[in-house]
């Protein structure tokens, strides 16, 4: 393995000059959460507090109102996404709803505020809000198709989220949760960490890892490139 380690290095410093992954693997990018970095993430809101401390991201919220959803919303890969798998690891959060939160805009008088999948760590959700206020209605334009369970979850050691054109499935720890299908709801447009709060208490969050893995994905090669050279050192 060691005399192979230069080739290997070299094949993928030309994959990743030329940008041709996406011809013999689905692109992935990893995000664990060390550096702050604002290319990768978007703030969508006024009244959350966001930072990368101890190998975490960590969130912060007290609403204005009874409840209020704010999006840190994802910006590496740019949508839309078709087809993707997306993983978080050791999730919670403490007097606030914390998850995934997968988004589109409807063609409806409603259009500027996007409807969303909320994928928190204890329930699934439907809600459409901007970020800049409390939620809108969303009936009769698009009727929600989430299992409505609460799981009495706050904190998991990894969520697991599959979606293609349409279908959504869940994993919760490896137990499936959810699984079902949208057919008006692909592809999506929006992915990001939603926080829920309200003006009773501040809320806190927090989350280890975000990994997005998809053959539509448009994933820099330099992003690639670290990515899989992190998996052949765990191969060694």
């Amino acid at each position: 393995m060691k005399n192979l380690t230069p080739i290997l290095i070299g094949i993928l410093l030309i994959y990743a000059s030329t940008g041709c992954f996406a011809l013999i693997e689905a692109a992935t990018w990893r995000d664990d959460f060390h550096v702050a970095k604002k290319e990768r993430w978007e703030l969508v809101g006024e009244n959350s507090t966001w930072k990368v401390q101890d190998g975490f991201l960590r969130a912060e919220m007290r609403a204005e109102k009874e409840a209020q959803h704010e999006l840190l919303q994802f910006k590496t890969a740019p949508g839309p996404y078709h087809n993707f798998t997306l993983t978080v690891e050791n999730i919670g959060s403490e007097r606030a709803n914390f998850g995934i939160a997968l988004g589109k805009r409807l063609p409806d008088k409603f259009s500027n505020t996007p409807f969303f999948y909320l994928f928190l760590s204890s329930r699934i959700e439907a809600r459409r809000f901007s970020g800049t206020g409390g939620v809108r209605p969303f009936l009769p334009h698009h009727v929600p198709r989430h299992p409505d369970t609460d799981w009495g979850t706050p904190k998991l050691k990894q969520m697991e989220l599959h979606f293609n054109a349409g279908h959504f499935q869940c994993f919760a720890d490896g137990e499936l949760r959810a699984d079902f299908h949208d057919p008006g709801f692909s592809p999506i447009e929006i992915i990001g960490f939603v926080i829920q709060g309200t003006n009773l208490h501040v809320g806190k969050a927090w989350v280890d890892a975000f990994t997005i893995s998809g053959p539509s994905l448009t994933v820099s090669p330099r992003s690639k490139l670290a990515t899989t050279w992190a998996r052949l050192k765990k191969q060694r």
